[in-house]
């Protein structure tokens, strides 16, 4: 549980600090003349990273529901299957050409690049030029795609998540699970209170509400992991 608790928990602490650095100069540049229904480069962004760890909740919900051993855990997990595939729908909305990492990246995962003088060059495909980075012999030399780098980030905690989920079964499943669920919401929070500083008037409403709604969820998990935490170990009966 630690583990995979703890990839989320740093994932989602890097997107609050790449959403910082990305959508400051967005919002002082871009947003001065959006087309009606078309949302600004930042409010893209913060979508397009709220959107792929959002998509992961769901997915371990899902898990969650099928395999948990608690009535009150699978609850909880279909009712996140329920509320963040309402959320995830208006995320794709907002987030647009930015909602899926471009793919091609090859075994390395490495985000698209550009030539430049000096560079060593590899043209992926599916490559976005407007998004792609320089990319020199000794690291980057231009700015990063972060919003590429971030989604990649939550499919790798995808994958450890269900990885260590696997291992598990019984109360150790739900608590790994609910340990899971309490780390993503507590991060979620912090990083949508930091969201709503950058975000177009806009889009705050709905950042907002997925704000309340992931406070609700936070403390819903942690009653859930209080109730387990009395719960006796796996095999042994009262």
């Amino acid at each position: 549980m630690r583990m995979s608790w703890g990839l989320i928990v740093s994932a989602l602490l890097a997107s609050v600090v790449v959403a910082q650095e990305r959508t400051e100069p967005a919002r002082e540049g871009r947003q001065a003349a959006q087309p009606a229904g078309q949302s600004s480069r930042a409010d893209q962004e913060i979508a397009a990273v709220k959107l792929a760890f959002g998509r992961n909740e769901v997915e371990l919900a899902k898990l969650a529901a099928q395999k948990a051993q608690s009535d009150d855990v699978k609850q909880f997990a279909a009712q996140m299957v329920k509320e963040h595939s309402a959320g995830i729908a208006r995320l794709e909305k907002v987030a647009g050409s930015l909602a899926n990492a471009p793919r091609g990246f090859g075994d390395s995962r490495q985000p698209p690049i550009r030539p430049d003088a000096g560079a060593e060059v590899r043209v992926q495909p599916g490559a976005v030029p407007a998004v792609d980075v320089t990319v020199n012999r000794g690291g980057a030399s231009g700015p990063l795609n972060w919003v590429a780098i971030q989604q990649q980030m939550a499919e790798q905690c995808l994958s450890a998540s269900k990885e260590e989920l696997s291992k598990k079964t019984g109360t150790e499943f739900d608590k790994c699970f609910m340990g899971m669920a309490i780390g993503g919401h507590h991060q979620t929070v912090v990083a949508d209170k930091v969201f709503l500083q950058y975000a177009s008037p806009q889009f705050r409403g709905d950042l907002e509400e997925c704000l309340q709604k992931s406070t609700t969820h936070l403390n819903e998990a942690k009653q859930i992991m209080e109730k387990l935490a009395g719960s006796p170990p796996r095999g042994i009966q009262n």
